[in-house]
């Protein structure tokens, strides 16, 4: 008799042996449909209810890259998560068999990255990605298996990616051995790569394994190394080579310098619109200022007019505007002039006492007479 979970999903038949538990082939009996049942095997109610929150986390997480979370729950048998089937089977089984060549297989690697690059944006991150937890589609295409749980630090993110292209071209588990053991696998099993291409394939995996580089650089390195043809001459390559490294840095340049011109423009219209109401009011101070000035000018002017003819002396006679020029020429002459005038002028003041009775002229004369 078939073992049966939760009165819903039997058990089919064994697939694949996980930590802690088994993954079947099981089928739905309330949808009449195949599903994958994976089955974790404990008695530890606190381990039950962690286990659960870890499944509820990236429940609603759906991407054709990852095997779709449709039911999970808790049963005498264990914890039991009920996964959608893509026909197909565990890579782990046909990682021997497999005919891919490098370029298909890079391909591969290059699909699964975009996957784990959107998954990372769902906050779901650090589980495995080598062949024992991948699913190969009726299609071809590698998916995630257990993505609820972490993996080891090796297995899971680009070092994970190198690891996986070392046990796909070798053909082999891979499982022991350091980032320079994955190194010379690849080189060693990627020659049907053209040297320049394989030498940027170098490059790439050892920028992870010096914690260079990053899931987004591996993932457009290999983009990258896939638009080019297999016929490109080498200084295509070389670009690759020289430009991947550092795909990040450029796309922040990128964003800062669009941020800086954005910046620049909001700064530029804060201090045009600040500066608006400020070059009114000076323009305003400058028409004033001229405004003062002209009619200051204006009223000095006309009083300056009005002075000028209330002190303006009456013309001199016409004598005596001749003898001030004539003086005026002849300094000395105008001297003995005014000597000339006051003896003349006393003289005759003489003569009229003589005549006159009234200044005692007579009794002068007659005083003179007898003093004589």
């Amino acid at each position: 008799m078939e073992k049966q979970i939760s009165q819903r999903y039997s058990l089919l038949q064994p697939i694949l042996p996980v930590v802690n538990g088994m993954m079947y082939l099981g089928k739905d009996l309330s949808l009449n449909r195949e599903v994958i049942l994976h089955l974790m095997e404990n008695d530890d109610p606190a381990f039950k209810q962690a286990y659960i929150r870890r499944l509820r986390d990236v429940a609603s997480f759906s991407d054709n890259r990852f095997l779709h979370i449709l039911d999970m729950g808790v049963d005498t048998q264990g914890v039991f998560a009920v996964l959608k089937i893509f026909g197909g089977q565990p890579l782990i089984q046909m990682l021997r068999q497999h005919a891919w060549s490098t370029s298909e297989i890079l391909g591969l690697l290059f699909a699964l990255g975009k996957g784990m690059q959107d998954a990372m944006e769902a906050g779901i991150q650090g589980y495995s990605v080598l062949a024992d937890n991948l699913w190969v589609s009726g299609e071809g295409q590698l998916k995630v298996i257990n993505y609820w749980e972490k993996g080891e630090p090796r297995a899971r993110g680009a070092a994970g990616l190198c690891r996986l292209l070392a046990q796909l071209i070798s053909r082999s588990e891979l499982m022991d051995g350091d980032g320079e053991a994955v190194e010379r696998v690849v080189r060693r099993f990627s020659t049907d790569l053209p040297a320049a291409q394989q030498a940027v394939l170098l490059d790439l995996i050892r920028e992870v394994r010096l914690e260079q580089g990053t899931l987004a650089s591996f993932v457009l390195g290999l983009q990258r190394l896939l638009d080019l043809p297999r016929s490109a001459p080498f200084d295509s390559f070389e670009a690759v080579r020289t430009t991947q490294a550092v795909p990040e840095i450029q796309e922040d340049e990128e964003e800062y310098e669009e941020e800086d011109e954005a910046a620049t423009r909001r700064v530029h219209r804060v201090y045009t619109d600040e500066a608006k109401p400020k070059n009114k009011m000076l323009r305003l101070g400058i028409i004033l200022a001229c405004l003062v000035v002209v009619m200051g000018g204006l009223v000095v002017w006309v009083n300056g007019k009005f002075v000028r003819k209330e002190v303006s002396p009456a013309p001199p006679a016409a004598g005596e505007a001749g003898t001030d020029t004539h003086n005026a020429r002849n300094p000395g002459a105008s001297r003995n002039g005014q000597e000339h005038q006051a003896l003349r002028a006393g003289g005759h003041r003489r003569r009229r006492s003589d005549r006159s009775p009234e200044f005692g002229g007579t009794h002068a004369g007659r005083g003179g007479e007898e003093s004589d």
